[in-house]
């Protein structure tokens, strides 16, 4: 994985982390909330969003990587903000939240078409392009002697 529960937890307030982790079922209305996050819808949340990035890098890199960039790092944050939210359907998806996601989703296609290298990404075994392709044709012959236009 490519972030923690802690780099969540750097950008997103943690007693919003709590309302966002704490499912009610089997709660009732009045009881207050957790402590803490539950540990383990981040992590689920993480484990989705470094997955979703490695299907981006799985192009142009070996995955999973051996360094994780900052960048990564922080993209994987971005995507795992959003899983986190779209855990409760009720309500839409904050305009910040939506505007995080379209940037990172746009950043990873970057990587992916070679147009962006992270940092570090640069020492990383980059996997080879594709073979070269050959192609064979005949000599165009339109005029002079058994040319298309002596049949005319």
């Amino acid at each position: 994985m490519y972030c923690t529960p802690e780099d969540v937890m750097k950008v997103l307030p943690r007693q919003q982390l709590i309302e966002l982790t704490c499912d009610m079922s089997g709660r009732s209305v009045t009881q207050a909330l957790p402590d803490s996050p539950d540990e383990a819808v981040v992590n689920e949340a993480i484990r989705y969003a470094s997955e979703y990035a490695d299907g981006f890098l799985r192009n142009r890199y070996q995955v999973p990587l051996a360094r994780v960039p900052t960048i990564i790092r922080d993209l994987v944050v971005n995507l795992t903000i959003e899983r986190l939210y779209l855990r409760r359907p009720a309500k839409d998806l904050p305009e910040s939240v939506k505007r995080l996601f379209s940037g990172s989703l746009k950043t990873l296609e970057l990587i992916r078409d070679g147009r962006m290298t992270p940092g570090s990404m640069v020492e990383q075994t980059a996997l080879p392009e594709p073979g070269q392709t050959r192609v064979k044709s005949r000599p165009a012959a339109l005029g002079g002697p058994g040319g298309w236009l002596e049949k005319y």
